[in-house]
C-alpha cells in the first residue's frame, strides 16, 4: 500500500510537468491565435487601427486596420509550428 502511495506521489511530481512542459508550444499557439482574433475582433469593434502586442518577437510589428485588414503579411514561428498571417481579410494560417 505504502509503496502504491510513492508511486503515485513520484508520477505525480515529475512525470506531470515534463508532459506539460510538451505541451507548451502547442498552448502557446492557440493562445496566441486567440489573443490575435480578439485584437481583430476589438478593432472591427471600435473601428479603429489596433496594435498587437505578442509576448514573442516577429519580423514586423502586427496592426489590424479598422476594417480587421493585417498591415504586413508574415510568418510567426513558435517552435516547429507556424501561423501565417494573410493581408487581405486579415486570415490566420496554422502549420505544424
Amino acid at each position: 500500500m505504502i509503496e502504491m502511495l510513492l508511486v503515485l506521489v513520484f508520477m505525480s511530481i515529475f512525470v506531470l510537468p515534463i508532459s506539460i512542459m510538451l505541451n507548451k508550444t502547442s498552448n502557446d499557439k492557440h493562445l496566441i491565435m486567440s489573443k490575435m482574433i480578439h485584437y481583430q475582433y476589438n478593432a472591427l469593434l471600435y473601428h479603429r487601427s489596433i496594435e498587437l502586442d505578442l509576448d514573442i518577437q516577429t519580423m514586423y510589428p502586427v496592426m489590424y486596420s479598422p476594417l480587421g485588414y493585417i498591415n504586413m503579411g508574415q510568418t510567426i514561428n513558435i517552435g516547429k509550428e507556424e501561423i501565417t498571417l494573410m493581408i487581405t481579410s486579415g486570415r490566420i494560417h496554422e502549420e505544424g
